[in-house]
């Protein structure tokens, strides 16, 4: 489909060669100063135009997701980054009102509270890098504590991760992780005494790149349902989701990415 697109674009290009207001404006997109630009103005509004057509709205992941089509991989997430964000986030079943009536989910569904108050159903911890490419998610009950799944989610990287201070860890655990080439830095409580170094205070308050993932897989592909028939059928949803946000971003499969295991 993008071949189409850009062979229309190219021969409308073409078409305009000599034209004055044409070669004033090839002249301004690329400039006298600065980096050469990488792609042609026929790419780019070829690329636009292929984005429009499929109606992506998130512009972030799209530029994402064309790095990997025209070959500029990002070197970091190649190799494998050595610093990951650890966070989760509520996933609820049914609308509050609706909680003593629910049953589809109701032998797996519980009762939690959050900062944005009382919700009812599932919880999903997941751990990203620093581009913000999930790198494994794993579905526990709401009242599971987040201590108690941060050793499971680090089992797939490598490298230093940040977490907000409900994960924080007792040090037999902290060790097992360390072992195994993970250096886990949780944020302190308030009533805690405790030196970080200035690069750890630096991450611990970038953690809201997980945060995005949260926020643009429940608005922009629809990652919490409430009409699901059956718990396979809800699972099936998640699945779907969160693969199309991964393909929309351009972002790798990890083998052991998807874990849909209660705990």
């Amino acid at each position: 489909m993008y071949e189409e697109i850009y062979n229309l674009t190219h021969m409308f290009f073409k078409s305009r060669t000599g034209n004055l207001m044409y070669e004033l404006l090839l002249s301004k997109f690329n400039g006298k100063r600065g980096p050469k630009r990488r792609l042609s103005l026929e790419q780019i509004v070829a690329l636009n135009i292929y984005r429009f057509h499929f109606k992506i709205g998130a512009l972030k992941s799209y530029h994402k997701m064309i790095k990997e089509l025209v070959g500029h991989k990002d070197l970091n997430r190649k190799k494998g980054s050595q610093i990951h964000y650890m966070d989760s986030t509520p996933i609820t079943v049914c609308l509050n009102h609706k909680i003593y009536s629910h049953k589809v989910a109701k032998t797996i569904a519980k009762r939690s509270k959050s900062t944005k108050g009382w919700w009812y159903g599932l919880k999903m911890s997941g751990i990203c890098n620093e581009q913000g490419g999930l790198e494994n998610i794993i579905f526990s009950y709401a009242t599971i504590t987040d201590c108690k799944i941060a050793e499971k989610l680090a089992e797939c990287v490598k490298g230093t991760v940040f977490a907000d201070a409900g994960y924080l860890q007792k040090k037999d655990a902290l060790s097992r992780m360390e072992e195994k080439g993970v250096k886990f830095v949780a944020a302190p409580r308030k009533n805690m005494k405790r030196l970080m170094s200035r690069i750890e205070c630096h991450h611990i308050k970038h953690r809201n790149i997980i945060e995005s993932d949260w926020g643009t897989l429940k608005n922009n592909f629809q990652l919490e349902y409430h009409k699901a028939r059956s718990i396979p059928g809800m699972f099936r949803h998640f699945f779907y989701s969160i693969v199309a946000y991964m393909l929309n971003s351009g972002l790798t499969f990890y083998q052991n990415f998807f874990s849909p295991r209660l705990i």
